[in-house]
């Protein structure tokens, strides 16, 4: 009588090769945590900004009589306009009414070149501020 050897490897020490043509399920999960991290990312990088404003960026106007920003949900607002040398030209408080902040110029401006400093705190609860160049120009267009 022959005797046949049978070896025995303990599942430990077994290693694990996949069927040819078959998924392992890496790629699922892979795919999964793509689109976890970017859909993750893509909210992270939605903050809140101006939409618009009036004056226009870099407009040239006759008079501004107030002075319009747009955001999303904007909250605790504040304007300053600053003549091109930094004096501060007085303007009415800002006030957020829905999406809009406005404020009133009730003095008129003197012909030059002014910036509109913003700041607000966005829906997300997030300070953001900027600033909107304007030049009066008598010839312009009244605002």
């Amino acid at each position: 009588m022959k005797w046949k050897t049978i070896s025995f490897t303990h599942p430990a020490e077994a290693s694990f090769t996949p069927r040819q043509g078959r998924s392992t399920g890496r790629i699922p999960i892979t795919l999964c945590w793509a689109i976890f991290v970017l859909l993750g990312a893509s909210a992270a990088l939605a903050h809140d900004r101006l939409k618009s404003s009036w004056p226009a960026e870099n407009a040239e106007i006759a008079a501004v009589e107030r002075i319009k920003l747009e955001f999303p949900q904007p909250r605790f607002p504040a304007i300053v306009l600053r003549e091109a040398d930094g004096t501060i030209v007085g303007i009415g408080k800002a006030q957020a009414t829905g999406d809009t902040v406005t404020s009133d110029v009730p003095e008129p401006l003197s012909a030059g070149k002014y910036v509109i400093a913003w700041r607000v705190v966005s829906s997300d609860s997030r300070p953001i501020e900027g600033g909107e160049s304007l030049h009066r120009d008598p010839s312009g267009d009244t605002v």
